[in-house]
């Protein structure tokens, strides 16, 4: 996923001003994820293997905080720690841990 050279991330602004991530795979698969945050500062995604175990990571960047995803499946995922809370980690102390794949989905120690 999003290794071959015709996979490609976007995020794009609504008309409404929401803004949406997504995936598109050489396969012609893909997903959507909403990009919801209160900042005001302009959002970024960064597509990694960041741990070089699949699957791979997307950190969706507010300027504030990055909120941790994967592609599990061709779909995109929030990464949830044990307790179901979302993987959001101020911008000073964004580290990627021991990610788990788990029967429920990808998630972080703690």
């Amino acid at each position: 996923m999003l290794g071959a050279c015709s996979d490609e991330a976007w995020i794009a602004q609504g008309p409404d001003g929401d803004i949406t991530v997504g995936i598109a795979t050489s396969t012609g698969g893909g997903s959507t994820a909403p990009f919801e945050s209160g900042s005001p500062v302009k959002r970024s995604i960064l597509v990694v293997d960041a741990d070089e175990t699949p699957p791979a990571e997307i950190f969706f960047d507010d300027g504030r905080l990055v909120q941790l995803h994967a592609i599990v499946d061709c779909e995109i995922v929030r990464v949830t720690d044990p307790a179901d809370d979302a993987a959001i980690e101020p911008l000073t102390r964004v580290t990627c841990g021991d990610l788990r794949m788990e029967d429920d989905g990808l998630t972080l120690p703690g």
